[in-house]
């Protein structure tokens, strides 16, 4: 008679278990599916295109600003149209105070705008107001 270890017919049944694939019930299946469409809904921790081209936009008009500590508590609404591959349009003033306006409109005629990441980003800013605030 063979001299069976206590451990190995313990862990057998283990073991055998490990082996099995189990495939998913269609409605396990559905359920995880449910699940998954639940979590879709959510917001990404990722940053949306258009808050990512709006920073873009931003960031290339102040790279063509002097300082802004020339106005202090100055502000200023533009009205900016501009096409997909980034090319201004026209930046006019709604309102604001004129210096700081002036030099924000001349900085988005020489402001290298990149193109829009995708249509979303463009349909937002294509023809958008922009608030500054020195």
């Amino acid at each position: 008679m063979l001299n069976k270890s206590p451990l190995v017919l313990l862990l057998f049944p283990l073991l055998l278990a490990g082996c099995h694939h189990h495939q998913p019930t269609p409605r396990a299946a559905a359920s995880a599916t449910e699940v998954d469409d639940l979590f879709a809904s959510l917001p990404s921790s990722k940053p949306s295109s258009r808050a990512t081209y709006a920073r873009q936009i931003m960031t290339a008009i102040r790279a063509k600003m002097p300082d802004s500590v020339e106005y202090p508590g100055q502000t200023c609404r533009i009205r900016l149209s501009l096409q997909r591959d980034g090319t201004v349009n026209s930046a006019t003033v709604e309102k604001g105070d004129e210096e700081l306006c002036n030099t924000v409109v001349a900085a988005f005629m020489q402001a290298d705008i990149p193109a829009a990441p995708d249509d979303d980003a463009y349909q937002t800013f294509k023809n958008t107001s922009i608030d500054f605030k020195a």
